[in-house]
């Protein structure tokens, strides 16, 4: 991943975290506080410049993470690492709930997006696309659709 698509993916992994569809303002606020969270440890150790999408990186040498040396094969394999051993885990031990999944697709569809397209993400509306971008969605995500997502249907799915 080069810097680009880097500022891209934090870029909209933020924003849609700060405009979540159908979630409460707090759930927003602290989605946002977790993603924030998430960009820090990966902008710190640079984890990033490895990254190609949600599932595949090249090789990482060996790092020490969380006083812990570690060999991360996955962007998947760092988030779960990274809040497995952040607060918000400590009170469930079931990975799978709410908050971890919209937390996990957040992060996820910027990176699929800004990285390598994957379309690993759904459940959101080219509605959605619009207000998470104030109203116009950025060519560098319209670039995943040969259709003018800008015209598209508000109330249209897309695959982030």
């Amino acid at each position: 991943m080069n810097a680009e698509q880097y500022l891209d993916w934090m870029e909209f992994s933020c924003s849609m975290a700060r405009h979540y569809p159908h979630a409460t303002d707090a759930r927003r606020r602290r989605l946002a506080k977790e993603v924030d969270y998430w960009f820090e440890e990966l902008s710190d150790q640079e984890y990033w410049r490895h990254m190609i999408d949600w599932d595949n990186s090249e090789e990482m040498p060996e790092m020490d993470h969380y006083g812990r040396t570690q060999r991360y094969d996955y962007c998947c394999d760092l988030f779960t690492e990274s809040f497995d051993d952040h607060d918000y885990h400590h009170n469930n031990p079931d990975r799978e709930y709410k908050f971890h999944t919209q937390l996990a697709c957040c992060i996820r569809a910027g990176i699929d997006l800004a990285g390598k397209p994957a379309a690993g993400v759904l459940g959101f509306t080219i509605g959605d696309l619009k207000h998470i971008f104030g109203g116009v969605i950025p060519q560098w995500v319209c670039d995943i659709s040969e259709a003018d997502l800008n015209r598209a249907e508000d109330k249209d799915g897309i695959w982030l």
